[in-house]
C-alpha cells in the first residue's frame, strides 16, 4: 500500500514537472515567434513607406544628400538591405560596402566586411536595415567608427 501511495505521488509529481518544463519550453517558443512576427513587421512597415515615398516622388537619396550622406555603408544585406541597396543603386549616394555577419552567404556586388573586421573610414553614415538588432549594432560600430549609425527605420519615418 505504501509503494502504491509512494508511486502514485511520484507519479504526481513528475506530471506536475513535466508539465511545467513543456509550459516553459512553449512559452521559450511563443517568446522566439513574437520577436519574428515584430521583425517581420517592421520590415513591413519600412517597406510600405519606401513605396509610398517614391509614389509621392519623394526620394530617399535625396534626404540622404540634404543631410550630407554621401558615401554611406548598410548594415545588414538580408533582403531588406538589398532592397535599401536597390533603391540607391543608380543615385548620386554611393553606397561604398555593407557589413553583414554572413559574408560568405551573400551574393553581392558590393564589398561585404564583417562587423568585426576592417571597416573603411571613408564613409559619412552606416544605414542598419536590420533594425530589429539596431541598438546593439549601434552600439558595437560606434565603438569602432566616427560617423552616425541611423536605423533605416529612423531615417523612413525622419522623411516626410
Amino acid at each position: 500500500m505504501k509503494k502504491k501511495m509512494i508511486a502514485l505521488i511520484s507519479g504526481g509529481i513528475g506530471g506536475i514537472v513535466g508539465t511545467f518544463a513543456v509550459a516553459y519550453k512553449n512559452s521559450i517558443k511563443l517568446e522566439e515567434i513574437e520577436k519574428k512576427c515584430n521583425k517581420y513587421r517592421s520590415y513591413y512597415n519600412i517597406l510600405n513607406k519606401m513605396l509610398y515615398l517614391k509614389k509621392m516622388g519623394i526620394y530617399i537619396d535625396d534626404y540622404l544628400e540634404e543631410k550630407g550622406y554621401k558615401n554611406i555603408a548598410i548594415y545588414g544585406m538580408g533582403g531588406l538591405g538589398e532592397r535599401f541597396y536597390d533603391e540607391l543603386r543608380d543615385s548620386k549616394i554611393n553606397v561604398c560596402y555593407a557589413i553583414d555577419k554572413n559574408t560568405c552567404s551573400i551574393y553581392s556586388e558590393l564589398s561585404i566586411m564583417q562587423p568585426d573586421g576592417y571597416l573603411e573610414g571613408n564613409i559619412d553614415a552606416v544605414i542598419v536595415t536590420a533594425v530589429h538588432v539596431y541598438n546593439d549594432v549601434e552600439k558595437k560600430l560606434s565603438e569602432r567608427l566616427t560617423v552616425p549609425i541611423i536605423s533605416l527605420q529612423d531615417l523612413i519615418t525622419d522623411i516626410n
